[in-house]
């Protein structure tokens, strides 16, 4: 089956065009040994693709939808400033390095976009191709459109709110995204973050966290996957059954895209404790509360089992 929403919304053909084009400039970076990290002042790592591909998505933003860059929302746009920036006192080639510009949350927040040029950075590091491309558009608060790119093996995840969610691969065709239908956790598979903190170790405390999830919570199996909007793609087409990120560090532009994605499949995605998600950006930027992806169905058993032990869990 093939889409009908790309070629009636130019909005979104554009949105996707853009996605994986910058997918494509991000791409020529991975697997480099000599790939340039720095460190922002929220000590996470940010690349040179990373600030190529932002750079380059806020231009065709700009040029071919005509958004003034206060309505745009970008993770290295508003939180990318770098403790120390070498390529800047070499003066860099790039046209634009847009740091210094500030989304205007006062005026409007009422319509915004929102751009992660490269979400799942520290895999895109450790030459793990599970990183992604996102870009979506928030109104009045509700997540509209989304689409999810990862260049690697070019699969698209795209949405319109009323009109449904696909995927495409490569040349192939655009196929309607359906989440599954398992209903008991002991037969449900859960999708999970990689672990990047002290290398040997980090196989260990995978493994140990999987036992946990899978002792305590009662879910069968644990994958392993970087980008929140592949994990959220991974259970829009039921190659995972769920997910929660536990971190406070989790931004507007990580999620709002995925969340038109999950919703439009038949998903559900909340807080880990299961509220409502606010993307009110005057409400601040990241999501403190972590989120929590399922097929609606596992939503509620999950959180039964999840809530007696979420306060002791690292947030």
């Amino acid at each position: 089956m093939s889409d009908t929403i790309s070629r009636t919304d130019e909005e979104l053909r554009i949105m996707r065009r853009i996605a994986m084009l910058a997918g494509s400039m991000a791409q020529v970076y991975f697997g480099k040994d000599d790939l340039q990290v720095y460190t922002k002042v929220n000590d996470t790592p940010v690349t040179i693709a990373d600030r190529i591909a932002n750079t380059y998505i806020l231009e065709q933003l700009q040029q071919l939808l005509g958004l003034s860059l206060d309505r745009v929302l970008s993770e290295e746009k508003e939180a990318g400033q770098i403790k120390h920036d070498p390529l800047k006192s070499a003066q860099e080639p790039m046209r634009v390095w847009l740091a210094h510009e500030k989304f205007n949350a006062g005026d409007h927040h009422k319509e915004y976009w929102t751009v992660d040029p490269v979400d799942g950075t520290r895999d895109f590091e450790n030459q793990k191709s599970t990183y992604s491309v996102m870009i979506g558009k928030v109104v009045n608060g509700v997540p509209v459109k989304g689409v999810v790119y990862q260049p690697y093996s070019q699969t698209e995840w795209f949405a319109v709110r009323g009109k449904g969610a696909w995927i495409k691969v490569g040349e192939g065709p655009s196929q309607r995204l359906h989440v599954s239908r398992i209903d008991r956790l002991e037969d449900a598979t859960m999708v999970l973050s990689r672990k990047y903190k002290d290398g040997a170790q980090d196989i260990k405390r995978e493994a140990a966290e999987a036992a946990w999830w899978k002792e305590t919570i009662g879910v069968k199996d644990v994958l392993r996957s970087g980008s929140f909007g592949i994990k959220a793609g991974m259970v829009c087409q039921q190659q995972a059954d769920c997910y929660i990120n536990e971190s406070n560090e989790a931004g507007i532009w990580d999620v709002a895209p995925a969340m038109v994605i999950v919703e439009e499949a038949g998903g559900r995605l909340t807080t880990r404790h299961g509220d409502e998600l606010s993307f009110d950006p005057r409400n601040g930027w990241f999501l403190r509360d972590g989120a929590l992806c399922t097929n609606g169905l596992l939503h509620k058993p999950f959180l039964d089992n999840y809530l007696p032990f979420a306060a002791g869990r690292k947030n």
